[in-house]
């Protein structure tokens, strides 16, 4: 059943939520937030459930200049994750935030120019998994990517850069990305993310995909 989630943020759109999770105890939504006419003011912000059922941003909480947030959990800790644009340039990268909840989050590193849909999950041999989404000479469109880390002191652009194309998966006139990666108990991966292709009119058309995948 499909219900709508009731955000409540006074003249701005709030749009592309991650899951609930954890924090201190507290359930906590990170959303992307920013103005109707313009996404230059885009930021991630933090909502709390009211007892009325609404979710309020947090007023005087940590905020970010990101969009399309994300977040998992490695080791006790808080990965918070989104899209970074430089609106002078126009470059994007998606940046990496760490900490023990989200008022202590510290930078912790960046993808490489131009590259979204990056996401982390801990394997089943405590081993680090990494998806990515190159585009151009190596994913066209824009394809999925895989590669291990045994820590994430490991991660960086160039790890990120190097990792192994996911064959097979997207022809080249459609493009995809993974959302979430979510450890399974038979030690797969399972996959919620999008696919994605141009309709006759030019106009993007997303829908929904699940996999699971062997790591």
């Amino acid at each position: 059943m499909t219900h709508l989630v009731p955000f409540t943020v006074e003249g701005k759109d709030i749009y592309n939520p991650t899951a609930p999770f954890e924090n201190n105890g507290e359930m906590i939504i990170a959303a992307r937030v920013e103005s109707r006419d313009s996404e230059t003011d885009s930021e991630t912000r933090f909502f709390r459930k009211n007892r009325a059922g609404e979710w309020r941003m947090e007023e005087n909480g940590s905020k970010f200049a990101m969009q399309d947030p994300f977040v998992t959990k490695i080791d006790g800790k808080l990965i918070l994750g989104g899209v970074k644009v430089d609106w002078t340039s126009g470059i994007y990268t998606t940046e990496f935030y760490i900490g023990q909840n989200i008022n202590n989050l510290k930078y912790l590193t960046c993808g490489p120019a131009g590259m979204k849909d990056i996401r982390l999950v801990k394997l089943k041999d405590d081993r680090l998994g990494v998806f990515t989404r190159p585009q151009g000479e190596v994913g066209g469109l824009g394809k999925i990517g895989f590669t291990t880390i045994d820590k994430l002191a490991e991660l960086n652009a160039s790890v990120i850069k190097q990792a192994r194309l996911i064959e097979d998966q997207f022809g080249e006139k459609r493009w995809g990305g993974v959302n979430q990666a979510i450890l399974l108990a038979n030690g797969n991966i399972g996959i919620l993310g999008h696919v994605a292709e141009f309709e006759v009119d030019g106009c993007k058309r997303y829908s929904v995909m699940v996999f699971e995948f062997n790591p």
